[in-house]
């Protein structure tokens, strides 16, 4: 049966027997008058725990409070025409969790004793006494005595003149400002003692100037003799802030803190540090007093007295593919950074070759094997660096990245990674956090343009253009003038060669050239052999690659451009004569072609662009 049908059943029962009836939710509870055994009057709201003492005259004789639940009062107040008198000896002991009393307006004139008046009110934080008449008072004993809440009291009405007993007035209580005046004469006894605190910089000081002299007395104990006037005397507390490190040394000097200021301490030295072990990092995290943890975006809480902070770390796990970078020098490149130790080997280990440790990328396009050696160790980072080259087309392609340790594979770990990755990290940094930023997320948004454009031309992935994830970004227009003008500024107004000077003489017929987007980017310039005797004399006297797998085609090549090279005109040599010839031109010609297709102006737009944000950042 269903909770729901059950509930229906027991329903119509109760209105079979009639006994249902409507109960209200809540209702708000009023306060309730009381009469005291001495005939007093006050009313208590047990909802609230407020108090208030309405008429007559109260005391501690004849009864108190009767069977007053003092747990339920969490404030008093007394209206006019109430009075204190009689017997009053306790008469407010053992309120204990009462944190307000307005006594105001209390007549106390009849009072003859004060003794344990508020003894153990130990939530006690305000407490109202001025204009009190004590003039009859000649028992004060333990009367603040066990109020560990109190901080400010005025005494400025008492009089004081007939008290003989004085004891432990302040037992337990100690509050920081304490305002008398010349009528606290402190009779026989001559002075009252308050405690100093247990450290030679607090104690107690006149009109509460923190420069002032202390109060007559010792470390411990302070002696205030009866004022001339009336007078404000004030703790004066100091305490101090240790900050130590994970393993207890000091981080900084223990700052000293002034208590009734009510500051929040600030640590104020470097960053502490925790070395790493086999399996972890360590982060610095927040602070620990022993019992409590704080973390760094938490204000530590207000300084009461002597302390000590130890560094808190998290631990964070190692991994054998700890980072990423991206290299743009003659080629596109995405870092692997690996941890062998990880793996439980050591850098000596793989630097020596006594332990083989080898990487192999695969991505949807191709796949390739990295072997580390001990020239791949970056000893800033302590981290061997594999590289996976990549063509221009294949930025968005991820690369599934796979470790081998002395021949069998790693099982614990596998990273995934692409160059699309690494720019969308440079986009979404927090600004400010390297330098020429601003130029280098234009540098990775410029890329991955030229990414998406070579992916258009060569057909890879046009369904996940490696840009698709860049808001906002529009290709700025290019044009053939733009080009031109990036070529003479980057070779000091020079320009490319005429191709085709003096090629018959070498037996050779200039086809033409172009530039290839693969894992290098290269510059290829393409031959036909007219005369094999006459090219057969030269072949060897050019500075740079010739193929000749596609006879009777021939091409000369110059390899790893860098990204901000590619305006720069690279000169190559046949048989003495020079010849110059930019990335850029190949880009203008893409451009300017009438046979080229949309997408292929695009990409030599787009490769302009790149090459002028590799330009401004690399500068």
């Amino acid at each position: 049966m269903t909770i729901r049908k059950l509930l229906c059943i027991v329903v119509a029962a109760a209105l079979l027997l009639g006994v249902f009836a409507v109960v209200p939710v809540s209702a708000s509870a009023e306060a309730i008058e009381y009469t005291t055994p001495s005939g007093a009057v006050y009313s208590l709201n047990n909802e609230t725990g407020e108090m208030v003492l309405i008429s007559g005259t109260f005391r501690s004789d004849s009864g108190g409070w009767g069977n007053l639940n003092k747990w339920a009062v969490k404030s008093i107040t007394a209206l006019d025409g109430v009075k204190f008198g009689g017997w009053t000896q306790a008469l407010f002991n053992g309120f204990q969790v009462c944190k307000s009393m307005d006594f105001s307006r209390v007549d106390t004139s009849g009072v003859s004793t004060l003794n344990n008046f508020f003894l153990d009110c130990g939530q006690l934080a305000s407490l109202d006494v001025s204009g009190w008449d004590t003039s009859r008072v000649s028992d004060m004993y333990q009367m603040f005595s066990g109020c560990s809440s109190l901080r400010e009291l005025d005494l400025s009405s008492f009089d004081t003149s007939k008290v003989t007993l004085f004891v432990d007035l302040f037992e337990g209580c100690n509050p920081r400002t304490l305002t008398l005046s010349e009528k606290f004469t402190i009779g026989v006894q001559g002075k009252m003692v308050l405690s100093n605190g247990e450290n030679r910089r607090n104690g107690w000081r006149i009109k509460g100037e923190p420069t002032a002299a202390r109060v007559s007395g010792n470390d411990y104990m302070a002696v205030i003799a009866p004022p001339t006037e009336t007078t404000t005397y004030k703790w004066i507390g100091y305490c101090d802030v240790d900050w130590l490190n994970w393993d207890g040394s000091q981080l900084v000097r223990s700052e000293e803190y002034k208590l009734e200021t009510e500051i929040h301490p600030t640590y104020k030295g470097i960053t502490p540090t925790k070395p790493d072990d086999a399996r972890y990092t360590y982060t610095f995290s927040g602070w620990t007093d022993g019992e409590n943890t704080y973390d760094l975006n938490y204000e530590l809480p207000p300084v009461t007295g002597d302390i000590t902070y130890t560094a808190v770390f998290t631990p964070v796990r190692k991994k054998f593919f700890a980072g990423h970078s991206l290299s743009l020098n003659g080629d596109i490149a995405v870092n692997f950074y690996i941890d062998v130790t990880v793996a439980g080997l050591t850098v000596d280990e793989v630097k020596q070759g006594t332990k083989t440790v080898s990487i192999d990328f695969e991505w949807p396009e191709d796949s390739t094997s990295f072997t580390v050696k001990s020239t791949d160790y970056d000893t800033a980072l302590g981290l061997f660096k594999t590289t996976c080259n990549v063509a221009a087309a294949e930025m968005a392609s991820t690369i599934h990245a796979t470790a081998y340790i002395n021949g069998n594979e790693y099982t614990d770990e596998y990273d995934d990674y692409s160059v699309r990755d690494y720019c969308e990290y440079i986009i979404s940094m927090p600004e400010n956090t390297v330098s020429k930023q601003a130029e280098l997320v234009i540098l990775a948004k410029e890329m991955l343009n030229y990414g998406a454009k070579a992916q258009l031309v060569f057909n890879v992935q046009t369904d996940n253009l490696a840009n698709k994830n860049v808001d906002g970004y529009v290709m700025n227009e290019v044009t053939p003038e733009m080009v031109n003008n990036a070529i003479s500024s980057a070779n000091g107004g020079g320009c490319m060669s005429d191709m085709t000077a003096n090629t018959s003489a070498f037996g050779l017929n200039y086809y033409g050239s172009s530039t290839v987007y693969l894992t290098e980017t290269s510059l290829r310039h393409y031959y036909t052999i007219t005369d094999q005797a006459a090219y057969d004399r030269v072949k060897n006297e050019t500075n740079y690659r010739c193929d000749e797998t596609k006879l009777p085609y021939v091409y000369f090549e110059q390899c790893n451009l860098p990204a901000a090279e590619l305006d720069n005109l690279q000169t190559f040599t046949i048989g003495g004569q020079s010849y110059r010839y930019s990335v850029l031109d190949y880009a203008r010609t893409l451009m300017t072609h009438s046979k080229t297709s949309v997408n292929e102006k695009n990409l030599g737009k787009a490769t302009y662009l790149y090459n002028q944000a590799a330009n401004a950042y690399f500068d």
